[in-house]
């Protein structure tokens, strides 16, 4: 496409997506401790498109199951709260924690 982009005349730059790995470098698996929770992360944008309420129901799921893990969904909100109330309605909300849009190296969840 840049090659496309440029015969026309058109300066382009390729921007991937993904992580930045200057700010989340890669590191080997580590065994989960199975005496903690599992610490699960979702990052993407709350609309009707990526249809979180799959994934709360999936963990309402787990819950009922007995699982215990932690859940942070980082993303801006687009359905203006309907999602966090999916949670609440589901038992999730205290393994369901809600951050928002982030920018890289500005979030909360650490």
């Amino acid at each position: 496409m840049i090659e496309a982009l440029a015969r026309l005349g058109i300066n382009a730059q390729r921007l991937p997506l993904g992580v930045d790995l200057n700010v989340w470098p890669r590191r080997e698996p580590v065994r989960r401790d199975v005496n903690r929770p599992a610490r699960l992360i979702h990052v993407a944008s709350l609309n009707r498109v990526k249809d979180q309420p799959t994934l709360l129901r999936a963990l309402a799921s787990l819950s009922a199951s007995g699982l215990e893990f932690e859940m942070d969904i980082v993303g801006e909100d687009t359905l203006k709260g309907e999602i966090q109330k999916l949670a609440a309605q589901l038992g999730l909300s205290g393994r369901v924690r809600f951050h928002g849009f982030c920018l890289s190296g500005a979030c909360s969840c650490s």
